[in-house]
């Protein structure tokens, strides 16, 4: 079919007040500690909860490494998540103990840093964090686990809410075209690329829950103060970073593509690939340039 023609039925949708508009950047309250809820099965089942991992606290006033989500999405991607035909359940949790032991039990993965979240306060001579700074985005997760994906129904998730956090989000304009509706009202539709990548660990227990256990109630979201001077708070919100503290569990990576019709009141054409890395999220980290945790927030 035409784009034309696919738009016209998309638009005249719209005209009947079921519009469908994609999502942009967005505030939402970040969200809290959680159950368990992934699906568990005789060859795949969820990873216990590392016991191992130090507390968050113990990151304060270290220098870490920091990974990048494709360095990790990429070892990810080569553990076996899928047991064989002739493959026995017992051979396969070994070949997955196996290959599981080839990468780190927690890895700290960067972020998106929203310096517009943290302000300071100079006459106490401490930094304010809003949650908002190191969790700022949302996602779908529907054509990541839902019906037609692998995972349908072996991975829970909510459209209301979940416990993850997207780390990268870029936008790129690809084109544009002229469509009309039924009305023959004429726009302009431009066609863009949305590539998100993101950690996600589960669905929420309940609604509006928060991510970190320390955020303050309310909607300034925040997570604390850190005593700094003026020079070293200028210098972290002209340079900080953000990072989460992570435990890959199964399925470890998924990935999907969401696809968002333009519309009368949203001329915005987007195809949308969410590339996930799935485990627990066991701290939030504030850092400087160098990679030095000046605060750090725990999620559990």
């Amino acid at each position: 079919m035409k784009q034309d023609t696919m738009l016209l039925v998309a638009l005249c949708v719209s005209m009947s007040g079921y519009a469908t508009v994609a999502p942009q950047q967005q505030l939402h309250a970040p969200m809290s500690p959680t159950p368990e809820h992934y699906a568990s099965t005789a060859t795949a089942k969820d990873d216990p909860l590392d016991t191992t991992t130090p507390t968050c606290d113990t990151y304060v006033g270290q220098t870490v490494t920091l990974s990048s989500f494709n360095s990790v999405a990429n070892t990810l991607k080569a553990l076996p998540t899928t047991k064989g035909e002739y493959e026995t359940s017992a051979a396969f949790e070994a070949r997955v103990a196996a290959a599981r032991g080839t990468i780190p039990e927690t890895v700290i993965i960067q972020g998106i840093f929203s310096a517009e979240y943290v302000t300071y306060d100079a006459d106490a001579g401490v930094l304010k964090v809003q949650a908002y700074a190191l969790q700022n985005l949302n996602t779908d997760y529907s054509d990541v686990f839902g019906y037609g994906s692998t995972y349908y129904e072996k991975v829970k998730y909510s459209s209301l809410g979940n416990r993850d956090v997207v780390v990268f989000q870029s936008e790129t304009p690809t084109g544009s075209y002229v469509a009309s509706n039924a009305f023959g009202a004429k726009t302009t539709v431009t066609k863009m690329g949305r590539l998100q990548q993101a950690i996600f660990e589960g669905e929420q227990a309940r609604y509006n829950e928060d991510l970190f256990v320390d955020q303050a109630p309310g909607v300034e979201a925040m997570l604390g103060t850190v005593p700094m001077t003026i020079p070293e708070a200028q210098a972290l919100k002209a340079s900080g970073k953000v990072a989460f503290v992570v435990k890959p569990k199964w399925p470890f990576y998924a990935e999907g593509i969401h696809l968002w019709d333009a519309t009368v009141s949203n001329p915005l054409e987007v195809n949308n690939p969410i590339q996930v890395i799935v485990g627990d999220i066991q701290c939030g980290l504030l850092l400087t340039r160098a990679n030095k945790v000046v605060a750090a927030y725990a999620t559990r």
